[in-house]
């Protein structure tokens, strides 16, 4: 779980998988209904909390199902940091292809962000509302680019505060869930 952990100021991030896949490679997706991905999260390095891009796999495309199944389980995890922890980490695995399909994801990091805030300290709830309202901002600014989201969207989380409050709630994470310490 320590791997997993490591930088939990960005596992919102690892809610996010994007296809890695150019435009000649959209007809061969189409016809199979399967797409190469790469998980994109917090860099399993101990001394990093940058972004990675995992290695790549194939998956089915569906993509309303795949953020349907996150935003039901973020509503669920509503209030409990254990179970908000573990929603966060799940990969989509379905980038978006329109900005429509953007704005879903961007609407639904927002929301995890904002969940974070609601279970951390009281004196850290400012830092994640900001964070969510930068994100959102910088979202809208680029008019929820499926390129921005996959290559920028990193940027608006990239705070300091955010990675303190982020650190003391991972602490948090580590001290109150079973899993932080079991690995499951």
């Amino acid at each position: 779980m320590s791997l997993r952990m490591c930088a939990w100021a960005l596992v919102v991030l690892a809610a996010v998988a994007l296809v890695a896949c150019d435009d000649k490679d959209v007809g061969s997706a189409a016809e199979n209904g399967t797409v190469t991905t790469a998980a994109v999260g917090a860099d399993p390095s101990p001394t990093s909390a940058l972004p990675y891009v995992a290695t790549s796999t194939t998956i089915p495309i569906d993509f309303d199902a795949a953020v349907a199944e996150i935003k039901d389980a973020l509503h669920d995890a509503e209030g409990d940091l254990c179970a908000l922890v573990d929603v966060t980490a799940r990969p989509l695995n379905v980038a978006p292809q329109t900005e429509e399909q953007a704005h879903v994801v961007v609407d639904m990091i927002v929301g995890m962000v904002e969940s974070m805030g609601r279970v951390a300290e009281p004196s850290d709830t400012k830092i994640y509302q900001e964070a969510a309202a930068r994100l959102e901002d910088q979202a809208e600014a680029k008019d929820y680019s499926p390129e921005w989201l996959s290559s920028e969207m990193y940027k608006a989380l990239d705070d300091p505060d955010f990675f303190k409050a982020s650190g003391r709630l991972q602490a948090r994470y580590q001290a109150q869930c079973p899993q932080a310490t079991t690995g499951n």
